[in-house]
């Protein structure tokens, strides 16, 4: 038999060939990992469950800070107990306060920004100094509710004895964009951080029930005016006075639209005693 033999230029095919192999399947299992460990980062996160109507709905109100937000803020607001909503206006260049207004939200206008100040703190400070109700809830202009989100989310905090509690809604995307970007964006997210062993980095802002007393004494979004991240800041103001926070998720009460540019890096800080997993809180009873 005859064995033909290779060039050398056919052995350097070959051995490409094999690279561009490895490498592939080395990106996939790279991609399947961040996949299984983000989920699974996600999933420990204690879900609030709808409840039975309450004879009394939740002593709750509710501030969505918003600057031209002409595109979500009529469907937040209609996705909330009618008279419950607080809009403050941020200096919008479209129809945010006339839709927000429509849809049956009392609307104010943010006051003038100081220097240094961030839009976010200052509008949410605003909606929070003419509310008396035992618990506000912030939320962003791009989240919606199913019927009985207030509810649910006060009796968990009720029940856990929390002051602070941050609540991760079902993702939603819009635009081919968002579905193509987001989703990973989201993965790296999780795979980066365990919201429940993360402390203070795992608090995110986009819709935090709040008991107003311990919400006022360690300041309230005018202590957070300079800080980008003012819910981290919040959590690691709570953590400080020893007050009660947690994180849990409302995947089938609420959801959020998420675009790619919305995931942010955070820095993640040792888990302390005072930040409770709603899994480990105690009974009310």
């Amino acid at each position: 038999f005859f064995f033909k033999q290779k060039t050398a230029y056919e052995i350097k095919e070959c051995d490409w060939s094999s690279d561009v192999c490895s490498s592939d399947l080395g990106i996939a299992f790279l991609y399947a990992v961040i996949i299984v460990k983000s989920r699974t980062n996600y999933l420990s996160l204690p879900e609030i469950e709808i409840q039975p109507k309450p004879p009394q709905p939740a002593d709750c109100m509710v501030v969505i800070p918003a600057r031209n937000e002409a595109e979500n803020i009529a469907r937040a607001v209609k996705s909330l107990p009618h008279d419950s909503v607080i809009v403050v206006d941020d200096d919008s260049s479209d129809q945010t306060a006339e839709l927000a207004r429509a849809a049956g939200a009392g609307v104010l206008p943010a006051p003038k920004l100081l220097k240094g100040g961030v839009g976010k703190s200052n509008a949410c400070a605003e909606g929070a100094r003419v509310l008396t109700s035992k618990w506000i809830l912030f939320a962003d202009a791009d989240t919606w509710y199913e019927e009985g989100f207030l509810d649910a989310i006060v009796a968990a905090a009720e029940e856990g004895k929390l002051d602070f509690l941050s609540i991760y809604l079902r993702p939603v995307h819009q635009t081919f964009r968002e579905h193509v970007l987001s989703p990973f964006a989201e993965a790296l997210y999780f795979f980066a951080m365990n919201p429940t062993a993360s402390g203070t980095a795992g608090f995110n802002g986009q819709c935090v029930l709040v008991r107003r007393e311990p919400y006022e004494f360690v300041g309230g979004h005018g202590i957070t005016m300079k800080n980008l991240f003012e819910d981290v800041r919040m959590a690691e103001l709570a953590q400080r006075h020893r007050m009660k926070f947690a994180i849990a998720r409302a995947h089938y009460l609420g959801r959020v639209r998420i675009q790619p540019e919305m995931i942010r890096d955070r820095k993640s800080t040792r888990l302390n005693s005072s930040h409770i997993p709603l899994s480990r809180m105690p009974s009310s009873a």
